[in-house]
């Protein structure tokens, strides 16, 4: 049963690694609207989260995360320039070990400096979550790839 899901997937793999770029960012900004976390504000620890991340709404954060969809610009630099089992990873520019601890710190700066209630940290913010989302996924596509050609 898992092997033949797992065959039925890899054969539609490029198209639903496209839904999945368009549908995690959704349901990350549904969970964060739904949920209340901790967030850190100028005084330390505090409760509402909700206020942090949310003042704008879900819907800015998603939009915000779908922005992040131009880090694949860099895919333009590739000869050729569509390649259905090339890894990302580590072969565009943007897709560099090194960008990607820059996208984990744009999730962690707002955090860091404690300034959760600044706008530009909201932004910050979810462009870093947004970017984080989008090496995940095309790492796990990378690994999809891999285990298919095992």
């Amino acid at each position: 049963m898992i092997s033949g899901l797992f065959y039925l997937a890899m054969e539609h793999r490029p198209w639903l690694h496209i839904v999945l770029h368009f549908i995690v960012p959704a349901l990350l900004a549904w969970i964060f609207s739904r949920v209340s976390f901790l967030s850190l504000n100028e005084q330390g620890l505090a409760s509402g989260v909700k206020y942090w991340l949310l003042s704008k709404g879900a819907f800015s954060a998603y939009i915000l995360m779908m922005l992040t969809m131009l880090v694949d610009i860099d895919h333009l630099l590739a000869t050729p320039l569509y390649a259905p089992n090339r890894c990302s990873i580590g072969f565009h520019p943007l897709h560099q070990i090194p960008a990607l601890f820059v996208y984990g710190l744009m999730v962690l700066i707002p955090l860091l400096l404690r300034k959760p209630n600044a706008s530009w940290s909201k932004v910050v913010f979810w462009l870093g979550m947004g970017l984080g989302i989008h090496m995940l996924l095309d790492g796990l596509d990378c690994w999809w790839m891999r285990s298919d050609s095992n």
